[in-house]
């Protein structure tokens, strides 16, 4: 019996490419011919948490996008309630929704006429042309500076004099000097609350600052003036204010423009 010879195993035919990225292309066809392999455990198990992170940072998204929409959607809600409410004087500034005081300092104007209104500009050009407040704090019809200001503009029994911002010769700066301790003493009266002091020690008087005091007597008979005190220049040296007179708040900035003051 004849005998065949055993056929050759069966080799790929070769192909021909004209660059690497068309063997690439071919399924079966590669730059390396190696060995295919799967995918490590690891690997499939990173790429499934990939794909659910993308998945909850879209849902996180979605999350944020409508609470943002209505985030929006309350605030212009509450914005047009209000506009209506000014519009129709139900609601008032600085009252319990019924009205509010004529006499409420944060309804008042800068001055009642064109005087006082003008002082008013005056004395804010004087304190801040110096140094002595800030343009901000004056402005702000809440402050101690804005109400110090308003008080000496409109209230002031002794319509002090109100000198230029810079320049004078000798009796101008001294003019001054005198305003200006006249201004921050008011600041420290209403940064201190001395609208409810149980005694007023004298301030906003229309007496000279140095005599911003009262004298008590304490127990041993000694008397005591609380209040300010100046020495012979007419500085203010003194402030003697126990807080168990009704003193709440805080010391103003401006309380350092006293350059003489030693307690």
């Amino acid at each position: 019996m004849a005998k065949f010879p055993k056929p050759p195993p069966f080799v790929r035919p070769a192909a021909t490419f004209e660059n690497e990225e068309d063997a690439a292309s071919q399924p079966g066809w590669g730059v390396d011919h190696g060995e295919a392999s799967l995918p490590h455990p690891e690997e499939m198990r990173a790429q499934v948490d990939e794909k659910q992170g993308q998945s909850k940072k879209k849902k996180t998204s979605c999350v944020l996008a409508v609470i943002l929409v209505l985030i929006v959607a309350i605030t212009l809600a509450l914005v047009f309630t209000l506009g209506e409410e000014i519009g129709d004087g139900t609601l008032t500034f600085g009252g319990s929704g019924t009205g509010g005081s004529a006499g409420d300092s944060d309804s008042e104007d800068p001055g009642s006429d064109a005087t006082n209104t003008e002082r008013f500009i005056d004395i804010s050009d004087f304190v801040t042309g110096r140094g002595i407040s800030t343009i901000g704090t004056v402005s702000d019809k809440r402050s101690p500076q804005y109400k110090a200001a308003m008080w000496l503009a409109q209230e002031d029994p002794s319509k002090p004099y109100i000198p230029p911002v810079a320049g004078g010769d000798e009796y101008e700066k001294d003019l001054a000097s005198s305003f200006a301790q006249r201004y921050i003493l008011t600041v420290l009266y209403y940064s201190l609350g001395g609208e409810q002091w149980k005694e007023n020690l004298g301030f906003l008087s229309k007496e000279n600052v140095c005599d911003w005091y009262e004298t008590f007597r304490t127990k041993s008979g000694t008397t005591v003036p609380l209040g300010t005190g100046c020495n012979s220049d007419g500085e203010v040296v003194r402030i003697w204010t126990p807080w168990e007179n009704g003193l709440v708040g805080t010391l103003p900035d401006e309380i350092g423009g006293l350059h003489s003051l030693t307690s």
